[in-house]
């Protein structure tokens, strides 16, 4: 079995006895199950599950960093949330005026920074799309 542990700047989270952990990574997902070799992995914005016998824990994360041994799986990450959690509306709402103020803005700096709460607010619709499939 494994341990995974979330570590945000909002605190930490821990998950005894896991079966599986699928995270995104900047080159594709990656399932982890017990006896993983050793590796350390950027992570990309996107879907995180824990799977724990026959219940799935569903969290979009947000970039960070992955190390993971035969026994634990520790993410460093700038945020996370429980999919359980997401509002498809205001998520919606989010994506239209991130793309709305792109469009306007004329500096590079704030491009920049619309672009990363664009690109966390795609990977928060694509969890919602990804767990409710799941369903």
């Amino acid at each position: 079995m494994l341990t995974l542990t979330l570590h945000t700047p909002n605190g930490t989270q821990k998950f005894d006895n896991i079966d599986e952990a699928v995270l995104p990574t900047q080159n594709g997902e990656i399932a982890v199950l017990p006896n993983h070799s050793p590796v350390m992995t950027e992570l990309s914005n996107g879907t995180i599950e824990i799977k724990l016998g026959k219940s799935i824990h569903r969290f979009v994360s947000f970039d960070g960093f992955a190390q993971i041994t035969g026994t634990d799986i520790n993410i460093f990450s700038a945020g996370v949330e429980e999919a359980d959690n997401l509002n498809e509306a205001e998520i919606k709402k989010a994506i239209e005026r991130a793309q709305a103020t792109m469009e306007e803005s004329r500096e590079e700096a704030d491009v920049s920074a619309i672009a990363v709460n664009l690109e966390r607010e795609m990977a928060k619709l694509k969890t919602i799309k990804r767990h409710r499939r799941q369903l």
